[in-house]
């Protein structure tokens, strides 16, 4: 084989290796690159709620409103998630999460950096055999049915997906009131 031959067959296996080196270089990039983005953690320390009282109205319907007292502990002003969605009551005994629709709270609620706030949650219940509408005078007849519903809320919960912030409502009502049987 001439010298000229044998030049051009090394050139040719160097650009094919060459070629096939971009290749596997390219392909893995563009793997890697579509590979979904690992989420960072959620951040419990951004907002600090605490619990600071419990009140019960009777109208229409039963309302148990649960205060809290936020604390921004961010360098940036913060917004409370608008979706529903967003929002959690903590079950009691480590059962979980639920929502609920006879849940509300304040959404959109503005809190400055390094500031306190106070919001509320609101649960809603309908009258029933435990605490009928004709015994809404009845206070006795009223604590039994705040008690068996408060024992169904260990707290609450917000999960803001945007900024990563679990907000955790703890549940300070079985320090602050009695809840014996």
């Amino acid at each position: 084989m001439k010298f000229w031959q044998k030049l051009f067959l090394s050139a040719m296996g160097t650009g094919a290796g060459a070629v096939v080196a971009a290749a596997v270089i390219i392909g893995t990039w563009f793997y890697i690159t579509s590979l979904p983005e690992k989420p960072k953690p959620w951040d419990r320390e951004a907002i600090n709620a605490t619990f600071a009282d419990l009140s019960v109205t009777i109208g229409d319907k039963i309302v148990l409103t649960f205060q809290y007292t936020l604390e921004n502990k961010t360098k940036s002003d913060y917004y409370f998630p608008e979706d529903a969605k967003s929002t959690f009551v903590v079950l009691p005994h480590g059962k979980g999460l639920s929502q609920k629709d006879e849940f509300a709270w304040g959404r959109g609620v503005y809190l400055p950096s390094g500031q306190k706030v106070s919001m509320s949650f609101h649960l809603t219940y309908d009258y029933n055999e435990l605490y009928s509408e004709k015994e809404r005078d009845n206070l006795e007849k009223l604590g039994e049915f705040t008690k068996s519903r408060l024992k169904q809320v260990d707290g609450f919960v917000v999960l803001d997906k945007k900024n990563r912030y679990e907000i955790v409502f703890p549940n300070g009502w079985k320090d602050k009131y009695e809840m014996k049987k």
